[in-house]
């Protein structure tokens, strides 16, 4: 254990960041079993599989933050880096980023596919000229290669910890939505075990801080 935590605190030393608080160590724990080496290139992700595991991410947030919301000030210092736990606990309290994807969807969404893997993975289809989500049937091959982008894992652990802090503030601002859509989750067969996994790792953060 030793180990690991000196090689993951050298690995936020290289990233640029001071201290591998809760929320980093969480980030790089989704991003590791993805993660690529290519053979003149530097470590990176696919997006298929870092948008996949973004989505956990921002489902698994979403419930820690649901946990938590009468009690915001307390889960900032779990999940922030010393000296900025007021910081973040405005973040989650008042912070706008939740209410602006919402407001950005055509339609309300119905489920965590449609609030953010749909909308994610349209950011960057928009580049190979597809403008709907429906087209990928049609354009199977350009979809393809959306789904193979490579991914520098600086870009893909900045992008995931934006992802978590998120994921966080949509639990803790829309309790209503987020139990709604897990339930919902869970209701379908392809989803229940995905929602355990979800509860699971969750709970799995929150046990010592109980």
């Amino acid at each position: 254990m030793r180990q690991r935590s000196t090689q993951n605190w050298r690995r936020y030393e290289c990233l640029g960041m001071s201290a591998p608080s809760l929320l980093y160590y969480l980030a790089h724990e989704f991003i590791a079993p993805v993660k690529r080496k290519g053979l003149f290139s530097g470590e990176y992700v696919l997006f298929a599989e870092y948008l996949s595991h973004a989505q956990l991410l921002y489902e698994t947030g979403a419930v820690l933050g649901c946990v938590y919301r009468d009690r915001l000030e307390t889960f900032a210092e779990l999940f922030s880096e010393p000296g900025r736990q007021a910081e973040l606990a405005n973040f989650l309290i008042t912070g706008t980023v939740v209410a602006d994807r919402l407001a950005a969807l055509p339609d309300e969404p119905k489920n965590f596919y449609e609030l953010f893997f749909k909308p994610e993975f349209m950011k960057k289809a928009h580049d190979f000229g597809l403008t709907q989500f429906s087209e990928m049937v049609n354009f199977p091959k350009l979809s393809q290669k959306v789904y193979m982008l490579k991914i520098p894992i600086k870009g893909a652990f900045e992008h995931i910890y934006d992802t978590a802090l998120e994921g966080i503030q949509f639990g803790s601002q829309r309790p209503d939505l987020t139990e709604n859509y897990f339930y919902i989750s869970m209701m379908l067969k392809s989803g229940a075990s995905r929602m355990k996994l979800v509860w699971k790792t969750a709970c799995h953060l929150l046990k010592p801080y109980h």
